[in-house]
């Protein structure tokens, strides 16, 4: 059996999930596994792109295209149902708009002037290209995108799963980041204190794309409110922390972002699932408040821990061991179609509008 094979067979008859837990890592089935700091040296944004590798794509969407005009049975459905109760739960219908339509991703000139005047889709394009090299070269190609997305839909459903009631709070705990946690259980609290019911499940897959890699170089304390030592940088998906020095030349520069990609790393990874969803709410009196069945995409997000220093995101082996073992962390669910994404773009524009008109 080849060592590619070996590893999709390890990760299909041994997968995290199966123990409640969200572990997408896999047996990375390699003598030697990419060291992160390959990217390290004089890493800019440019020599980066004049690579011939090509991005890993997503795989393609098994349904065939539908003539103009045809509606599918679950498009003609009907709204869902609901009553004068006050109960609600963050979960989007199939009839309901995404919470943030075309995402403001931050734009910026510190690495050329040249890449300021391109499109913002091509910038985007470009940004989501580097994104999936550093992450493919901190996990290996044979994890990722493949086995990635195979642990994703499997994901997906336990989660749901877990979020219907009888609610899986420890199971949630497992899965979810802590701060996404915490939003979900007030929810579930609300409905359990008025003894309501909600059931969600995906029933059918359809197709999975990777929408976004978002990478936060630096160390966490950067990140932090109290940060007066670091100045950071946003572009599109990628954010780097630098360490704040008169000397400002090309190569004091290059220093600065090979010290941030070694200082810290962290990856987020947004995932469309093309599915079929169904979503119900009843209240204490089994009164159906909301029966929706749609076919949309749903978004996940899977956030990995923030490793400091950066080559913590591997084990420390010994040099006679022929292969080594997989990476010791899981990947977690950190946000389900932007609902905490949202919530922070809001709060910035208000911090923002207050902060100007105190300057006015």
């Amino acid at each position: 059996m080849r060592k590619s094979n070996q590893a999709i067979y390890l990760l299909n008859t041994f997968s995290p999930f199966n123990l409640k837990r969200l572990g997408i890592a896999s047996s990375l089935a390699r003598s030697k596994r990419p060291q992160l700091s390959k990217f390290t040296p004089g890493f800019t944004l440019r020599s980066s792109l004049s690579s011939t590798h090509p991005p890993p794509s997503p795989p393609e969407d098994p349904l065939p295209t539908p003539p103009p005009g045809f509606n599918s049975p679950v498009d003609t459905l009907p709204p869902p149902k609901k009553t004068g109760s006050s109960i609600i739960f963050p979960w989007l219908h199939g009839n309901q708009p995404p919470r943030i339509k075309q995402y403001p991703y931050p734009t910026a000139n510190f690495w050329s002037s040249i890449l300021s005047l391109l499109p913002i889709f091509i910038q985007h394009q470009l940004c989501k290209w580097l994104t999936a090299r550093i992450l493919t070269g901190a996990v290996s190609a044979v994890y990722f995108p493949e086995q990635f997305l195979q642990g994703v839909s499997l994901a997906a459903r336990q989660v749901c799963e877990s979020l219907s009631t009888p609610v899986e709070r420890d199971d949630l705990r497992l899965m979810l980041t802590t701060r996404f946690y915490d939003r979900i259980i007030n929810e579930v609290d609300k409905l359990e204190s008025e003894k309501s019911k909600v059931t969600i499940d995906i029933p059918k897959i359809y197709g999975i794309n990777i929408r976004d890699i978002w990478v936060t170089l630096g160390p966490r304390k950067a990140y932090s409110e109290k940060n007066r030592e670091y100045r950071i940088l946003n572009w599109m998906t990628l954010t780097l922390a630098i360490r704040k020095a008169q000397d400002d030349n090309i190569n004091e520069s290059r220093a600065k972002v090979a010290k941030s990609f070694s200082d810290g790393i962290n990856f987020k990874v947004d995932v469309e699932i093309d599915a079929e969803v169904t979503y119900t709410l009843k209240s204490a009196k089994d009164e159906i408040l909301i029966d929706d069945r749609s076919r949309r995409p749903v978004l996940f997000r899977f956030e990995s821990p923030h490793f400091e220093p950066s080559d913590r995101i591997y084990y420390k082996v010994s040099s006679d061991l022929i292969e080594e073992p997989p990476v010791n962390w899981n990947w977690r669910v950190g946000d389900i179609d932007y609902l905490l994404e949202i919530e922070d773009l809001e709060n910035e524009a208000r911090e923002e509008k207050d902060l100007n008109q105190l300057e006015d």
